[in-house]
């Protein structure tokens, strides 16, 4: 009798062991937050942060070219370039978008082509800081925006948007080119 006691007495010490099953399904996991871009300055052009330009009638145009990489591969990265002034929209000379396409560095570069022969603030003689501004969600006077992020759950976040910056330093000469 006493060896019958021991199995019985075993079985009841781990059926108290065992725990019920859970059948909650798992939620999806929430779409990473934001992480912010970049410019990649040893590719800028001008590659030199300050300098001269000769800048009159038939002088050859000047492109500026930021390239940009952003660990957010679905990112659109928004630009706006400046020139004297990023405090207000009297300053913006250029805007545009660069698209995803697969890999943090982007294959389009964040662009401002100064034609000579047209109007414009760094047309004139003297000394100019063109600025570039980058950022990963839209700029509204210069401002990145915060976007909303749909989540799983069917709720919403708002989500941090990042900008950076690179500037240059421009003297502009008049006169004309040969």
């Amino acid at each position: 009798m006493r060896r019958l006691l021991v199995p019985v007495a075993l079985c009841v010490l781990l059926g108290a062991c065992l725990l019920p099953q859970d059948d909650t399904i798992l939620v999806d996991i929430p779409p990473p937050v934001n992480q912010p871009p970049s410019i990649l300055e040893a590719q800028v052009e001008p590659s030199s942060r300050i300098f001269t330009v000769d800048g009159g009638a038939g002088c050859p145009d000047l492109l500026f070219s930021a390239p940009v990489e952003d660990p957010d591969l679905m990112d659109v990265l928004y630009y706006d370039y400046y020139v004297d002034s990023v405090d207000d929209s009297t300053g913006q000379v250029a805007q545009g978008t660069v698209p995803p396409n697969g890999s943090a560095i982007r294959g389009q570069a964040a662009l401002y082509d100064v034609d000579w022969a047209s109007p414009g603030q760094l047309q004139t003689p003297g000394t100019h800081l063109v600025q570039v501004l980058v950022a990963d969600g839209p700029l509204v006077n210069g401002v990145p925006q915060p976007r909303t992020v749909a989540l799983p759950d069917g709720g919403t976040r708002l989500d941090t948007t990042f900008a950076v910056s690179f500037s240059w330093q421009v003297t502009v000469t008049g006169g004309a080119c040969p």
